[in-house]
């Protein structure tokens, strides 16, 4: 089997979401990815995260990201985790969360959904959906 073929085959799924950064938070948010913690990668990595990319639109203050994911991934106990739980409440600061959802968003064409029910740390999130894919 091709190296490409059994990353793919390892791979069960992808995600791509939108989240917002708060205005005048980009230097911020850049220098806080620029220092990711190393646990917290470990931990994303042992959920069987790969492949995590974000892309700031500076215009609207969106934030594009998107991760594959192996049979390893929970959405719900990786929230629950204390490293994930911290690093949303230092994110806190430069972002809108779960519980900020009552603040308006610059795209009114998108609504808004809770990345994780019980959980007013994470950020507040957009889920896309996939309209193409070239591997």
């Amino acid at each position: 089997m091709s190296d490409i073929k059994e990353k793919q085959a390892a791979n069960l799924g992808h995600s791509s979401f939108v989240m917002y950064l708060k205005p005048g938070c980009e230097k911020k948010y850049r220098e806080q990815h620029d220092n990711i913690w190393p646990a917290l990668i470990m931990l994303l990595k042992g959920y069987g995260i790969s492949n995590y990319h974000i892309a700031l639109h500076p215009q609207s203050y969106q934030l594009f990201a998107s991760f594959d994911y192996d049979q390893r991934y929970d959405s719900k106990a990786l929230a629950n985790e204390p490293i994930m739980q911290q690093w949303w409440l230092q994110m806190r600061e430069l972002m809108l969360t779960n519980s900020d959802a009552s603040i308006p968003i610059i795209r009114t064409d998108a609504i808004p959904v809770r990345a994780v029910d019980s959980i007013d740390l994470a950020p507040l999130t957009t889920n896309l959906q996939a309209v193409f894919y070239m591997p």
